[in-house]
């Protein structure tokens, strides 16, 4: 069933809409948004315009800057509030210096992340969100109150497991923060062929049975859906706006991997900009605008991570360039 689009009340406090001639920026300064390459990072470049551009995402971590600025702990969401007050600058020079402490803060937990070999932007997501998490985890043991940007990403799966012999059942609900998918010509047809039952080995208290019919569900929605591709995509018309079986979905961002192997070739980011059927493309420093049907043809066959949110989660947000900055505090 689809769930109808409300607008949602705006709670995030510190943070104002700009009005006026405030409301939104020039192109030059949206062409001031791209992060420069300081070395085969595209990966990086890529993955944080998707993230970043996520008003769920980014604004709890500049809100709440006052609970974690001065805990040690707390390095990525530094790393990431830093970023996220400098796009628009156009200083390439104190972009630079930010985006090798945050290649150094990821470092520091993966060694495979310190040189400057092309990464798999997958895996670059996933450790960014790991350790956010265990930074909010850790602000919650010295019972400080704050909100988890990771938590907007977390969703939970619900899978029973029938004994093809006896038919007991089990059932389980576990975590997680994106889905890996085949994708097919539109959304709900991807989630509903991934949904389908699969034949799985067991071990049956009833000791004779051997198989079962395993089936999944959504047990909780998440507010903004990572979706991995398994195999080469197909982007077709309806991906702008999707209707999976449990809600409403609508296609915010993407991150193209062009080349034949991961290990090589280049990462490139559409981003929508706000409503309507604008886009922007991120080349790490070159930004470029193109329409929501360009976006879907040109990524058809190279899209390799899609961010999708709720339908109302972020249509009363006007994107980060379009806030008036001087009401979010900056950084120490």
């Amino acid at each position: 069933m689809c769930l109808s689009s409300r607008p949602l009340e705006r709670r995030e406090q510190g943070l104002q809409r700009s009005t006026g001639e405030g409301r939104g920026h020039s192109l030059t300064n949206v062409c001031q948004l791209g992060f420069p390459n300081i070395g085969n990072t595209c990966f990086m470049n890529a993955t944080l315009q998707c993230l970043l551009s996520l008003t769920c995402f980014w604004t709890p971590i500049i809100a709440q800057q006052a609970s974690w600025m001065d805990t040690a702990s707390s390095q990525m969401l530094r790393c990431l509030a830093e970023l996220q007050q400098a796009r628009l600058s156009s200083s390439k020079k104190q972009k630079k210096q930010l985006l090798r402490a945050l290649k150094s803060c990821l470092s520091a937990r993966c060694p495979a992340f310190d040189g400057y070999d092309q990464e798999d932007a997958h895996e670059f997501l996933m450790l960014i969100l790991l350790q956010l998490k265990e930074e909010g985890e850790a602000l919650r043991t010295s019972c400080v109150s704050s909100i988890c940007p990771v938590e907007h990403f977390e969703f939970q799966l619900k899978s029973v497991r029938t004994c093809t012999s006896c038919g007991l059942q089990v059932s389980r609900v576990e975590d997680f923060n994106h889905l890996s998918i085949n994708l097919r010509s539109t959304l709900a047809h991807s989630l509903h062929a991934y949904f389908q039952p699969t034949d799985i080995e067991i071990s049956c208290e009833c000791e004779q049975g051997c198989r079962a019919s395993e089936v999944q569900e959504f047990s909780t929605l998440p507010r903004s859906l990572v979706d991995l591709q398994a195999s080469k995509p197909h982007l077709g018309p309806a991906y702008g706006q999707e209707c999976p079986p449990t809600g409403l979905y609508r296609l915010h961002g993407v991150v193209s991997h062009l080349g034949n192997s991961l290990d090589s070739g280049h990462y490139i980011s559409d981003v929508a900009e706000g409503e309507g059927d604008s886009w922007l493309t991120f080349n790490d420093s070159e930004v470029s605008h193109m329409n929501e049907s360009a976006v879907l043809k040109r990524r058809a066959k190279t899209a390799y991570l899609l961010f999708y949110v709720r339908s109302g989660a972020e249509e009363n947000n006007p994107p980060f360039w379009k806030w008036d900055h001087r009401a979010v505090t900056p950084c120490p």
